[in-house]
């Protein structure tokens, strides 16, 4: 059959090929079979402005799919760039007298950190009257108030972010009798390099809190003695802080704390490393001497 000559030129330019025309019935249209009486012409306006709307959805299609892979490659580079937490804590355990407020202070090394804190395995209920938490992008505090026997135990601290990963830290918080004072190290040996900072830290059972006394190798008060020391203590520690280490103040360091009960003492070593460029330069200067030691040496002459 002979499509009528009343058809027009918009039936071939469809998107949807089912309401196209088909193969057969384009072969019998009427611009095929009777070419020289079809007057029907496509307008060139229209032609040109399906055209362009054609390119105009590809082009859209193309920049949504472009977006999307930008946006998932964005997602995957901000996640892997996200650190896992850290914290961490001065102290594993601390004497606290009855009737006492102690805070204790997390240090954390995160991005976002989501931190909360429980006793011996149970979250704890922060109420600002018993317990109350201080938080910042870099520390959490626990304040404990009006501390008692029953406040003793193990308090931990969990911290997570986005990255996923859990860290946690735990101190121990025991009931301080009235007792001399004992004192001790974690560690023999203090190391450090000079020109740095260094803290020697001493751990103190005292109940009431002590008078403490740092004295070097020579038996003197170096925290009364020089500026670059200077000392903090309590009932449960006691730093003794250098700054601008120096080579010459290596050696032995004695802490003596004393309350109305008793006396106790302990001894640490502090060793110094020189710096690199000091060591550089002692080397030059070696080599140098070497260097010159068999050039022999110009005569000086004195006036006459």
């Amino acid at each position: 059959a002979v499509v009528s000559t009343q058809s027009t030129g918009k039936n071939l330019l469809l998107i949807k090929t089912s309401e196209r025309l088909s193969a057969v019935t384009a072969l019998n249209h009427s611009w095929i079979v009777n070419r020289s009486q079809n007057k029907n012409t496509i307008e060139h306006q229209k032609l040109k402005r399906f055209l362009a709307q054609r390119k105009w959805r590809a082009l859209q299609k193309t920049i949504q799919s472009a977006r999307m892979f930008n946006s998932l490659l964005g997602s995957k580079k901000h996640t892997s760039t996200i650190s896992p937490p850290s914290v961490a804590m001065d102290h594993r355990k601390l004497m606290v007298a009855p009737g006492d407020s102690i805070s204790i202070t997390a240090h954390l090394v995160s991005a976002k950190p989501t931190c909360s804190w429980s006793k011996d395995g149970t979250l704890l209920t922060v109420d600002k009257q018993k317990f109350c938490v201080i938080e910042s992008d870099t520390q959490s505090i626990l304040i404990v108030s009006q501390f008692n026997a029953q406040d003793e135990g193990h308090y931990t601290i969990a911290c997570s972010n986005p990255s996923g990963a859990v860290a946690t830290a735990t101190i121990q918080l025991i009931t301080l009798a009235p007792t001399a004072p004992c004192v001790s190290f974690e560690k023999r040996e203090f190391v450090t390099t000079e020109g740095e900072t260094v803290k020697l830290l001493a751990d103190i059972v005292s109940e009431p809190k002590p008078t403490v006394v740092w004295e070097n190798k020579s038996k003197k008060d170096v925290a009364k003695s020089k500026s670059r020391f200077t000392q903090v203590e309590d009932k449960c520690y006691a730093t003794l802080t250098i700054t601008k280490v120096k080579l010459a103040d290596a050696g032995n360091y004695t802490i003596k704390a004393r309350n109305k009960l008793g006396r106790g003492a302990a001894s640490v070593q502090l060793k110094v490393l020189p710096r690199k460029d000091s060591t550089e330069r002692l080397q030059s200067d070696v080599s140098r001497e070497k260097c010159t030691a068999g050039i022999p040496q110009k005569k000086k002459y004195s006036a006459l």
